[in-house]
């Protein structure tokens, strides 16, 4: 039997020609080949096929390399790509409230969300794109000029809430508590403005900041909570 050569195998072999060079091109798409058919221990090593996919894919320079070292495109998302570590990592590093408060993160901000819905594992990745987009000020993603990038960003969304098994749309009982969750963050975080309160009433919880390292752990071990 022969075997169909995608991208995941690339990744799987872990090539990092991919994360060194400005561009990729044809020489190298064949140098990958070769270095996939090298490694490849099937009794049909000649028949071995590579799919246009894999080539045009990888011929695609936009993608950013992940915490666990793999290629990742946001302008085409694939679930094969998505990682529960990337996701925690990167949102572990993501700063709420435009860089102007205290060094409170995304993935705290997730976790806390998480332990205020029922909907808890969406609540955990309610805001997973921002691992691999970084953290907007609401008032400016919502402009004109950053339409695309909120194209960009549900792309991501979608295909995160895809590979955990959820639905894609947005549902009120997350969204309730992402609110109440922001409210107490002004609350505790910084200084009040008027009429913020007022979108939900915030948790009772105190917020109190985590280090990035712990809000990494936190995240991890709430996602495998919620999946055992």
């Amino acid at each position: 039997m022969s075997e169909i050569i995608t991208p995941s195998h690339f990744k799987k072999m872990g090539l990092d020609v991919l994360l060194v060079k400005d561009s990729v091109t044809p020489k190298d798409i064949d140098s990958l080949k070769e270095r996939y058919l090298a490694n490849f221990r099937g009794p049909e090593r000649n028949e071995v096929t590579i799919t246009e996919e894999c080539d045009r894919r990888y011929l695609d320079t936009r993608f950013i390399q992940t915490h666990t070292g793999i290629p990742f495109w946001p302008l085409d998302p694939r679930v094969e790509d998505i990682r529960i570590e990337d996701i925690a990592f990167g949102l572990s590093n993501a700063v709420r409230f435009a860089n102007q408060g205290p060094r409170y993160n995304v993935a705290q901000h997730s976790v806390i969300v998480s332990r205020h819905c029922q909907e808890r594992l969406k609540g955990l990745l309610h805001d997973g794109s921002e691992a691999y987009m970084g953290d907007i000020a609401r008032m400016i993603k919502q402009t004109d000029e950053f339409t695309g990038y909120r194209r960009i960003e549900s792309g991501i969304q979608n295909c995160i809430y895809r590979w955990a098994g959820l639905t894609i749309t947005e549902t009120p009982d997350v969204k309730r508590a992402d609110l109440a969750v922001f409210s107490a963050e002004v609350r505790d975080l910084m200084q009040p403005w008027c009429g913020v309160e007022r979108l939900e009433e915030p948790i009772k919880e105190k917020i109190r900041v985590w280090s990035p390292r712990k809000s990494e752990r936190e995240f991890l071990k709430e996602y495998r909570k919620l999946r055992q």
